[in-house]
């Protein structure tokens, strides 16, 4: 599913405070590990939004389909990328006791112009150029990798949440 949001937003995203993650299926990691991906680039920075902000508010009146909508912004750095994978929403799923994953949708909307390097793949779609506030999701256990080949950071905020009437 692709949609757009005109931006309202500036480049606060770049000033934010980060925190350096791994993926957390450790399972899912030494799998990585064993087909060759090395561990110090399969990471990403996650700064998790308040949902009190004028921001989140803006934000989350976008996507009405949704409930208890969660918002992170995430930065890859260049030479970094999530291998293939299926999210697990363990933290999520637990907080709001979904039962079944394919009730929650994830959605990435896109804070930059994309440039040369920067890709996300979703199942067997691979997407390469895109506008500033264009927006990708999946729900479920999808298949999707997203990946930083380029000389720019990237900049995405990540939403989940619970679609409406499941």
């Amino acid at each position: 599913m692709t949609t757009h949001i005109e931006p309202f937003w500036d480049d606060f995203y770049k000033t934010l405070e980060y925190t350096t993650e791994h993926f957390k299926d450790s399972a899912q990691v030494d799998q990585w590990k064993t087909c060759g991906h090395k561990l110090e680039q399969m990471t990403i920075d996650v700064h998790q939004l308040k949902n009190d902000s004028e921001f989140s508010a803006n934000i989350k009146s976008y996507f009405p389909n949704l409930t208890n909508i969660g918002l992170s912004i995430h930065r890859l750095k260049p030479g970094n990328y999530l291998p293939i994978h299926q999210d697990k929403y363990g933290f999520y799923s637990k907080k709001h006791n979904v039962k079944n994953l394919n009730n929650i949708r994830r959605c990435v909307v896109f804070l930059e112009d994309s440039v040369p390097g920067h890709m996300l793949v979703i199942k067997n779609d691979c997407f390469l150029m895109w506008k500033s506030g264009d927006v990708k999701s999946w729900q479920g256990e999808d298949s999707h990798s997203a990946i930083n080949l380029g000389m720019q950071n990237r900049y995405t905020l990540q939403i989940t949440g619970i679609v409406n009437g499941v």
